[in-house]
């Protein structure tokens, strides 16, 4: 698992950004000297949790899961086995048929986890996945965050400038004018 601090105007955007073609796009890394650019492969097997949660409002909990499955193919009845699976690993089962707008801002965070596990991606990118979090309620989100990937051999990339966030992962680097360091 890999972090990375972001400071205001690191260049984290370099790094991360947004694309037409892509929700987000890895342009290059710099790691150890040796550089690589992560290709349309790369994107398909990762998966992403923002700050912002992204839940559609008229839909419930399960069908926000379940979205971005059928959208990558998958049947209506793998998507629902998929989205209940990953909400059961983020303590969620219960609020399958809630609306979103009843949830609070930690149920909402692993609902956007949820759909992130549920994609069965190899990498999960998370910028600021608790930024909109209170530090509780951020520690128990990252936690499960961080045992989830773990327990599912999924690799973990977060942008965040916590430095609580940071201390629980692997490794961290630094962003400074768009270069890890």
């Amino acid at each position: 698992m890999i972090s990375s601090r972001r400071f205001k105007n690191s260049g984290k955007n370099i790094v991360l950004k947004r694309s037409k073609t892509a929700p987000f796009k890895l342009l290059a890394l710099s790691l150890s000297e040796s550089s690589f650019f992560l290709s349309e492969a790369f994107l398909i097997s990762s998966s992403k949790v923002l700050y912002s949660f992204n839940l559609l409002k008229d839909f419930n909990v399960l069908e926000n899961v379940m979205l971005p499955l059928i959208y990558k193919g998958l049947s209506k009845k793998d998507s629902k086995e998929a989205a209940l699976s990953a909400l059961d690993a983020v303590d969620l089962s219960n609020f399958k048929l809630s609306s979103v707008n009843t949830l609070s801002g930690g149920e909402a965070q692993r609902v956007g986890i949820a759909r992130a596990l549920a994609m069965n991606a190899k990498i999960i990118l998370a910028d600021e996945p608790t930024g909109n979090l209170d530090k509780e309620t951020s520690n128990l989100i990252l936690n499960n965050l961080v045992d989830v990937c773990r327990v599912n051999k999924i690799s973990l990339i977060v942008v965040s400038h916590d430095d609580t966030v940071l201390s629980k992962l692997n490794t961290n680097r630094k962003i400074v004018d768009g270069k890890f360091i």
